[in-house]
């Protein structure tokens, strides 16, 4: 991430009122070698497909593909378990 969790307060506060309780979030966060070692979500990767090749490349998920998910720490433990799901139709 460029910038810090303390610079977004600090630029959300500058315009507006922040109340006690207000939630900010910083969307999908990705490295800054994402060339490298990959984005974090679909929409950010297309984006740089976009940059880099003139158009998207990877697709969005469709109906039958599964994702999972895992983080982990640096010596192998699992932080909250595997994600693992399938799209379907609503």
């Amino acid at each position: 991430m460029t910038y810090g969790f303390d610079e977004l307060i600090a630029h959300a506060a500058y315009s507006r009122s922040l109340c006690a309780g207000t939630v900010l979030g910083s969307g999908t966060v990705s490295n800054e070698n994402f060339r490298e070692i990959g984005s974090s979500c679909l929409a950010e990767r297309r984006g740089i497909e976009l940059l880099d090749e003139g158009a998207p490349q990877t697709p969005y998920m469709s109906f039958g593909d599964h994702i999972r998910m895992e983080c982990k720490t640096r010596d192998g433990q699992s932080v909250f378990g595997v994600i693992d799901q399938k799209v379907v139709s609503g």
